[in-house]
């Protein structure tokens, strides 16, 4: 399995969920994804989720402030940071991408997995 990175060079701000359900409908489509994330963190992607729904798609809400699934994590980023660790170990595949590197190694912060086990990112 491989996770790839969208070519998608424009940014968008402050669009209303009805606009922002037709660009990812139409991304979802041009790139043949199967699947597709959306931040709910405070709710605030669920407008972004319930169109997506109505057009037929199955979006997965990401509450990135919520309580990790599995009691062994401290939050839900060092949950995810595991299980893609885990993934990867699998036989995932994660695209060559300076962007997504940097987003996974400069965050200042630790990523907490238990009581006994720590994962230190480094410094921004």
């Amino acid at each position: 399995m491989l996770s790839a990175e969208p070519n998608i060079r424009k940014t968008y701000r402050n669009l209303d969920s009805t606009q922002g359900v037709g660009l990812v409908a139409r991304a979802w489509d041009d790139f043949g994804a199967h699947a597709c994330f959306v931040d709910d963190t405070g709710g605030f992607g669920a407008g972004w989720i319930d169109g997506l729904t109505r057009l037929g798609r199955s979006p997965i809400g990401v509450g990135f402030a919520a309580k990790p699934n599995d009691g062994r994590y401290f939050n839900k980023r060092a949950e995810m940071a595991f299980e893609c660790v885990q993934w990867i170990s699998r036989g995932g595949a994660l695209p060559g991408s300076t962007n997504l590197l940097t987003a996974l190694t400069q965050r200042g912060e630790p990523l907490i997995f238990s009581q006994s086990a720590w994962l230190w990112s480094p410094p921004a």
